[in-house]
């Protein structure tokens, strides 16, 4: 007896082996054919935001999925009331058939009021349109006995009280100050050459006629020596400063020539929401040409777009002309003379 239960232990653990491998088999079978069937039933979620709520609800309708739009609606500066600007999932989630997808529909653009900004200060106004939503659009600077402090805002488009999409550009007509105050003339010797143009035309003066030469006690090159009027005359906003700068080294006769600019002022950017609209307001044009002789402002002024500028100019060795349209600190084109 106690060899025939030895001779059954092997019986048993192969049956229980083999039953535990089939248990194991079934059990795999089962899960993957579980998943294979949950898989089988989900479908990607379309994208349906640009979509007209109709387009969606037929859209969604068309995938076996059901549509949920929420009551709260949202700005939007790209799609007009009524469209779809954000679902919940959002596209290609994988899904059961008949989820419920949700939408946000837009409520178009949101509106905004112009603020009077006319006796502001160009800071001030700034700060008033970033509250509202808006942006400082092109900037204009010109003379004015009726705004006679610098800086303060003349005029501005669109007009106070109009209706406008948050967003938008206000453009700006700033004071530069009266045209016959006088100033006080600053020192600008030994100043970078740079700085001393930049101290000009912050004071409302322009850059006359640079020339340069040798000076023993300064190496450096582009250091004011001279300038006229003298340091403390007492001069008018807008007239133009001479200035005589150092030179790196000796000078060298260059040979000039005559060179025509041409420039036609450009038209202003027409919405293209309200097409027919043009902006024939003046824009404020500067031109700045640099060549051997040194740095000179040729034009200065506000012309209405579309008329044509020609300038005959005497250029020495390579020269370029800067060209501003409103706004003074990047030039919208740079040409060589």
């Amino acid at each position: 007896m106690p060899d025939e239960k030895r001779s059954l232990i092997p019986d048993i653990l192969k049956i229980s082996f083999i039953f535990l491998v089939s248990v194991i088999v079934l059990a795999l079978v089962a899960f993957f054919m579980a998943r294979f069937l949950i898989k089988g039933n989900q479908i990607e979620v379309p994208n349906v935001i640009g979509k007209s709520f109709i387009e969606a609800f037929d859209i969604l309708s068309e995938s076996g999925l059901r549509t949920q739009k929420m009551d709260e609606r949202k700005y939007s500066a790209e799609l007009p009331e009524n469209y779809v600007v954000e679902q919940r999932p959002v596209p290609g989630t994988k899904v059961k058939k008949g989820r419920e997808i949700t939408i946000f529909l837009s409520r178009g653009t949101e509106e905004g009021t112009i603020p009077r900004l006319i006796g502001q200060p160009f800071s001030e106004a700034e700060n008033i349109l970033k509250s509202v939503g808006l942006k400082v659009g092109s900037v204009a600077r010109i003379h004015s006995d009726d705004y006679p402090q610098r800086g303060m805002i003349i005029a501005h488009t669109p007009t106070p009280g109009v209706t406008i999409q948050r967003g938008s550009e206000v453009n700006l007509l700033v004071s530069m100050g009266p045209l016959s105050a006088e100033l006080t003339m600053p020192d600008l010797g030994g100043k970078n050459l740079d700085n001393a143009v930049k101290e000009l035309e912050s004071m409302g003066l322009k850059t006359g006629r640079i020339t340069r030469k040798v000076s023993p006690a300064i190496n450096q090159a582009d250091v004011v020596l001279e300038q006229s009027p003298l340091p403390n005359d007492q001069v008018a906003a807008g007239i133009a400063v001479d200035l005589v700068v150092s030179s790196a080294g000796e000078s060298q006769s260059v040979s000039s020539r005559i060179v025509f600019l041409r420039y036609e002022v450009p038209a202003r950017t027409v919405d293209p929401d309200q097409p027919g609209q043009e902006d024939t307001s003046p824009r404020y044009l500067k031109i700045i040409v640099e060549d051997q002789n040194g740095v000179r402002t040729i034009e200065d002024g506000m012309f209405p777009p579309g008329e044509t500028k020609v300038y005959p100019l005497r250029i020495s060795g390579r020269g370029i002309a800067k060209i501003y349209v409103d706004d003074t600190k990047w030039p919208v084109e740079t040409r060589k003379l």
